[in-house]
C-alpha cells in the first residue's frame, strides 16, 4: 500500500521533485549563447495581483542569486539585468506550473530556454493550496494538500473545468502584460517577438495550456505551439483534442504506466491516445526511468529524499534539448532544429512523431 501511494502521488502532484539545483544548472548552460537574466512582474487583477517570474537572454555577468522557493535554491543568473537588445527580438514562452505549485518548478527548463535565446514568462497560480510562491511562503499542509490533489486527479472527465477557468485566464493575462511592457517603455521594450509566442506546461499546467491551445472557450489564438510535460491529459475527451490545430510535443516518463490504473489514470494511455487524436505536427516521447516528478524543479525532496528517476542529469539534458528543438522549429521558425527532431537518444524509451507535409505559420510557409 505504501509503494502503491507513493506511486498515486506521483501520478497526481503537479509540484515536482527531482534534479538538484546543482545538476539542472550545469544542464541549462551548456553551449549557450546567453546568459540569463531574471525579473519579477506584478500584473494587478480583480481581488488579487498575478506574479509572474520572467527568464531573458542577457549579456551581463550573472551573479549568485536565491530564488525564494522551499529550498532556495541559488543560481548563476543576471537578476534585473538588461535584456540582450543586439540580437533580439525573441520568442515569448509561457510556463503554467502544476497543481499548488509555483513558477519555480520549471526553473532549469525556463533558464535553459533563456539561455538559448527565449523570453519565459511563468505566473503563480492561485490554486486552492500552493507549496510555494515566487516572493517566497506557501502553504505547507502537505496532507491537505495531498488529499486535494488526489481528489483532483479522480475527478477524470467528470473534472470541474470552470473552477479552474482562472487558470487559462492567467495565461492569456501574461501574454497581455508581456506584450504591453514589449510595447512602452520598460526592461522588456523592444525584445519580444509578437509573432512568435508558445507554451508550455507540467501536469495541471499542461491541462491549462491544452485549454489555451484551442480546446475550450479559453482559447488564446496567439499560442503558435505547445510543449506538454507529463500533462493532465485524462480531462478531456478524445475527439477535443482534434481542435488543437498548433503544433503539439508530448513528454511523459517511463515510470508513469499503468501500475495504479485501476486507482486513479493510465498516463500512458490517456497521453498516447492524445496524441494519437491532435493533428500533425506532433511529437510523443517517453523519459527513460523517468516519472511525474522529473520534469521539474525540486519540492519534496525533503520528504521523499529517495523519490524520484535515477538518471536525473541525463532526463534533464534530453527534456531540454528536444524541447528547445521543438520550440525553435514551431515557434521561432528555425529549420536547422530538425536535425535534433530527426534524431533518436539513448535517453528516449519511445519516440513518435508525424509531420505535415508542410505547416503555415505567421512567420511564412515552413516545410516539413
Amino acid at each position: 500500500m505504501r509503494e502503491t501511494m507513493k506511486s498515486v502521488v506521483i501520478m497526481v502532484i503537479g509540484a515536482t521533485l527531482l534534479l538538484s539545483g546543482c545538476a539542472r544548472q550545469d544542464s541549462s548552460q551548456k553551449a549557450a549563447p546567453f546568459h540569463v537574466g531574471f525579473e519579477i512582474v506584478d500584473i494587478p487583477c480583480e481581488q488579487r495581483t498575478l506574479t509572474v517570474a520572467v527568464w531573458y537572454p542577457t549579456q551581463e555577468a550573472p551573479t549568485e542569486y536565491q530564488y525564494m522557493d522551499p529550498h532556495q535554491t541559488v543560481r548563476m543568473l543576471a537578476f534585473e539585468g538588461e535584456p540582450d537588445g543586439d540580437h533580439g527580438p525573441y520568442p515569448l514562452v509561457v510556463y503554467s506550473h502544476g497543481y499548488g505549485a509555483g513558477a519555480y518548478t520549471g526553473i532549469y527548463l525556463a533558464e535553459y530556454l533563456a539561455s538559448h535565446g527565449f523570453v519565459v514568462a511563468a505566473p503563480d497560480h492561485t490554486d486552492e493550496f500552493t507549496v510555494m510562491r515566487i516572493r517566497g511562503g506557501g502553504d505547507r499542509d502537505m496532507k491537505e494538500y495531498f488529499r486535494s490533489a488526489i481528489q483532483l486527479a479522480r475527478s477524470g472527465k467528470d473534472f470541474d473545468r470552470e473552477a479552474y477557468s482562472y487558470r487559462p485566464r492567467d495565461i492569456s493575462l501574461v501574454i497581455d502584460e508581456m506584450l504591453r511592457l514589449n510595447r512602452t517603455e520598460s526592461l522588456f521594450q523592444g525584445i519580444i517577438d509578437e509573432e512568435a509566442i508558445g507554451g508550455m506546461g507540467h501536469s495541471l499546467g499542461g491541462y491549462t495550456m491544452l485549454m489555451v491551445g484551442g480546446i475550450d472557450e479559453y482559447h488564446d489564438s496567439r499560442i503558435t505551439a505547445m510543449l506538454l510535460l507529463s500533462a493532465g491529459v485524462f480531462m478531456f475527451e478524445d475527439e477535443e483534442y482534434e481542435s488543437i490545430t498548433v503544433p503539439v510535443m508530448f513528454m511523459y516518463g517511463e515510470k508513469e504506466g499503468s501500475t495504479v490504473r485501476d486507482f486513479i489514470n493510465d498516463k500512458a494511455a490517456d497521453t498516447q491516445s492524445a496524441y494519437e487524436n491532435c493533428h500533425p505536427p506532433k511529437f510523443l516521447l517517453v523519459i527513460k526511468g523517468a516519472n511525474h516528478f522529473s520534469f521539474g524543479q525540486t519540492v519534496f525532496q525533503d520528504m521523499w529524499p529517495g523519490m524520484g528517476a535515477q538518471e536525473g542529469q541525463k532526463q534533464a539534458d534530453v527534456i531540454c534539448e528536444y524541447g528547445l528543438a521543438f520550440l525553435e522549429r514551431y515557434v521561432k521558425g528555425n529549420l536547422r532544429a530538425e536535425e535534433v527532431l530527426e534524431s533518436d537518444d539513448d535517453m528516449l524509451v519511445l519516440y513518435r512523431k508525424q509531420l505535415s507535409i508542410f505547416y503555415i505559420q505567421t512567420i511564412g510557409l515552413r516545410w516539413l
